[in-house]
């Protein structure tokens, strides 16, 4: 494992195994890095273990982390993440209905042991005074 690479659990042909060789997600300028210090498994992550939508990849979203790279005011901060996208124009969106998005898209590069890279206005933590603090 390098310092441009992680540590992933990957599914892969209906199989979990570890790879050290993937590399890190590079956040753009909308986004932000978390390091994920704990993940948890879903029904979604057991379904595509048993070949739902024939998915290869890193499985889990539902985490927790440290924003490592990003915006100032995120650095340093435990949070986290939303993978799903949504568009924020359709009806749905407009409506504060984004769960139910009509173009929505699922996030990449989310990591049960290593990083995620995520929009950063999709990250909800608490401030200072322990409230939930939900924007930028």
């Amino acid at each position: 494992m390098t310092k441009q690479s992680m540590r992933a659990l990957w599914l892969e042909n209906r199989q979990l195994r570890f790879r050290d060789d993937v590399p890190i997600p590079v956040p753009d300028d909308r986004e932000a890095l978390v390091r994920v210090i704990a993940a948890g498994i879903c029904n979604t992550d057991l379904e595509l273990k048993a070949g739902y939508y024939g998915f290869q990849g890193i499985p889990g979203h539902e985490f927790v982390g440290v924003v490592e790279k990003g915006p100032a005011e995120w650095l340093g901060k435990r949070v986290v993440g939303e993978i799903n996208l949504a568009c924020r124009k359709c009806d749905w969106c407009q409506r504060g209905l984004g769960r139910l998005c009509r173009a929505e898209r699922v996030g990449q590069d989310a990591d049960l042991l290593g990083f995620f890279r995520g929009r950063a206005d999709l990250f909800y933590g608490r401030d200072e005074t322990g409230k939930l603090h939900t924007s930028l």
